[in-house]
């Protein structure tokens, strides 16, 4: 993601400490546990967890070309499961805006094409899950929506932990940032970890 969406001095704070590599692998987890990436583009994360955990991972990626390289780096691995989609609050087909790890539904720049999109609730029940232990969320400004709606409808009780990156660039990011806080903490989630607007994980009480 282009530096202008993140925050600059909690991204240097995340890497002094080794985020990617740390907090973001740091889980109770095991090889029955359920994880949900949704924006898994290249995998990376996703084959760590895996590497650490040997844990049920699933992944969702709507652009053709990151769904390749998933398809192609998890083919030997059962435990895999991906779909070709984007996450929204209804099934629909949006235009998304591709430029590498930068792509973006809210950021024009890159080429434009026509991806589907799925409700989270379509997805959980294609896959027949009910209780997740991991959501990560990394889908470029659309999570304030996806967050709002999980928490508003009760969704969000389904999961134990989620690992968010909340973005700038989006409008009313920081007024909408502090409500899904607020609504995390009602529903009995608690802070594990705050880099704010560059990676946040949120755990069950």
């Amino acid at each position: 993601m282009p530096n202008i969406y993140l925050n600059i001095p909690q991204l240097w704070r995340w890497q002094d400490h080794n985020g990617d590599y740390t907090h973001s692998l740091t889980y109770d987890l095991n090889e029955n546990s359920t994880v949900i990436d949704l924006g898994g583009y290249t995998g990376e994360w996703a084959k760590e967890i895996i590497n650490r955990y040997n844990c049920n991972v699933y992944l969702v990626e709507p652009i053709e070309e990151s769904y390749k390289i998933l398809l192609e780096k998890f083919k030997s691995n059962p435990k895999v499961h991906i779909l070709k989609v984007g996450i929204g609050i209804e099934n629909t087909e949006k235009i998304i805006y591709v430029n590498g790890d930068s792509t973006s539904f809210n950021v024009e720049t890159g080429e434009a094409i026509t991806v589907e999109i799925k409700t989270i609730e379509s997805v959980l029940n294609q896959w027949n899950l009910d209780k997740i232990d991991l959501l990560q969320v990394n889908i470029e400004g659309d999570e304030y929506e996806l967050l709002q709606h999980m928490i508003d409808t009760g969704l969000i009780d389904r999961f134990n932990n989620l690992q968010i990156q909340f973005h700038l660039g989006i409008k009313d990011a920081v007024a909408k940032h502090e409500s899904i806080c607020e609504g995390l903490i009602k529903k009995g989630f608690r802070i594990k970890y705050s880099y704010p607007f560059v990676w946040e994980a949120w755990t069950k009480e």
